[in-house]
């Protein structure tokens, strides 16, 4: 259930995205969520900092600011499993 939740909470956001009238508030958000959706595809915070031309520490910034966003922890940073 906890997965539907997250996905349910995804979907909002990404209405609330296609909803704005703000071009630099739509920029923003769809690079948070290919900032994730890069973590999530390489499982490695600076494997996708090289793939998106970034610094680690801005790929993390940009997934703790989703994370608030949302009101949930998306990436799992105990080293084990990135994602």
């Amino acid at each position: 259930m906890r997965q539907e939740a997250r996905f349910g909470k995804l979907i909002v956001f990404l209405i609330s995205i296609m909803r704005s009238d703000n071009i630099s508030v739509v920029y923003m958000e769809l690079y948070l969520l290919n900032t994730f959706l890069t973590v999530a595809a390489e499982k490695s915070f600076s494997r996708a900092a090289g793939k998106l031309l970034r610094t680690q520490p801005a790929i993390s910034l940009a997934i703790q600011r989703l994370e608030n966003e949302l009101g949930e922890r998306l990436i799992d940073r105990s080293g084990k499993h990135s994602c």
